[in-house]
């Protein structure tokens, strides 16, 4: 119960009194949830959980052990910033690449009176993995919505509401828009050429709106 009023919640932030039918991806602390919603039903047979959150994005450590003259009692303040101002969604991986490269402006002064580095570890190889689990989060929220009723399928690719935690972070949304939408239109492209060109998909049959619940 107390589940399905959170996220009833939250679209209703998002989505007015338009529609209770969306998805809702919640990243907490330890684990991430893909909620899929009916008319504010949550379909709980169809839920997905990921086992990365918060929790494996641990900045706070990272900086307790690599860096010099962070106060003990700032190292979570400091971490906090570190990660709301700085983490996002890379859309590119070559263009970040070229940005470590051409970059030089290598430090970036934060809350406390020291400095913060930005280097090698920032760019390829944040602490946001999880050897036992490989799939994209474009795949299972694409995994929910295929295994719910067909008829509510299409407002659930459309109305997607990130809420909470790492699902907040800058370009998420637009990264895993690309992405779902890749995979939307690759499935369509299939189906049109098994039927030999019969079935047509709509121009907009991918496309999914992300709306970011900031609470208000």
């Amino acid at each position: 119960y107390l589940e399905c009023l959170n996220v009833n919640t939250v679209l209703y932030r998002q989505l007015g009194k338009r529609t209770l039918t969306g998805t809702v991806i919640d990243s907490g602390d330890g684990v991430t949830h893909v909620i899929p919603v009916a008319e504010g039903y949550v379909i709980s047979s169809c839920i997905q959980h990921i086992p990365i959150a918060g929790r494996d994005y641990f900045t706070q450590q990272l900086l307790r052990e690599r860096e010099v003259g962070i106060p003990p009692e700032q190292s979570l303040e400091t971490a906090k910033a570190v990660k709301e101002r700085f983490s996002y969604g890379c859309p590119d991986l070559v263009k970040e690449f070229n940005k470590y490269d051409t970059d030089s402006n290598w430090l970036h002064q934060i809350i406390f009176r020291g400095f913060i580095a930005k280097g090698v570890n920032r760019s390829f190889h944040p602490e946001f993995a999880n050897p036992d689990f490989t799939q994209p989060i474009s795949e299972v929220v694409d995994v929910v919505i295929q295994n719910c009723p067909i008829d509510i399928r299409r407002p659930l690719y459309k109305n997607i509401v990130l809420y909470r935690g790492s699902a907040m972070l800058r370009d998420f949304g637009r990264h895993l828009q690309r992405d779902l939408k890749r995979t939307v239109d690759g499935r369509l492209k299939v189906r049109e050429e098994l039927s030999g060109g019969k079935l047509k998909p709509q121009t907009n049959a991918g496309q999914s709106n992300i709306f970011r619940d900031t609470g208000e």
